[in-house]
């Protein structure tokens, strides 16, 4: 997990967990509407991201029904399933 403060107060955050030896699941990201459109989600993205680089993995997953905000972060579709898009990046 990884998470940016203000204050005191977490303002966003991203979760993932090692799904096996080359790959990530991040199954959760979020941003304080106050917050949204700063580029903070975007920055603990790529924090994460480079993290998961130095540690050797090779991709990263995630399901969303939001498409926008993934895609600029580099993030394409792979499929659909249940109306949600998974999205994936190689490291």
């Amino acid at each position: 997990m990884i998470y940016a403060c203000d204050d005191d107060k977490i303002i966003s955050a991203v979760l993932g967990r090692a799904e096996n030896k080359d790959s990530l699941v991040i199954g959760f990201v979020a941003c304080e509407e106050n917050y949204r459109r700063q580029g903070i989600t975007k920055k603990l993205m790529k924090l994460f991201e480079e993290k998961a680089r130095e540690l050797g993995y090779k991709y990263i997953t995630l399901g969303s029904k939001e498409d926008a905000f993934y895609e600029k972060c580099g993030y394409k579709i792979i499929f659909e399933i249940n109306g949600q898009n998974i999205y994936q990046k190689m490291l």
